[in-house]
């Protein structure tokens, strides 16, 4: 089987190494670190969020949220 994905954590590429790394570093050397890992990262250094719901098969605007800004304590 073939799969798209937008992060493979055993890739050689030195930007992904340097992810996992961090991502261990901060959360504890056995941390599992996958595609789905790397998608959060994403969304929570994106400057914008919305919040959204579905309609029928389609995902819709409910509210534009704006940059959102972590808690203190977040890293």
């Amino acid at each position: 089987m073939f799969v798209v994905v937008p992060f493979v954590a055993a890739s050689d590429e030195p930007s992904v190494r340097a992810f996992v790394a961090k991502a261990r570093q901060e959360a504890g050397a056995e941390a599992v670190v996958s595609n789905y890992v790397m998608t959060h990262y994403n969304a929570l250094v994106a400057l914008n969020m919305f919040m959204a719901r579905t309609q029928g098969p389609s995902l819709v605007q409910v509210q534009a949220l704006g940059e959102l800004a972590p808690d203190p304590g977040c890293k």
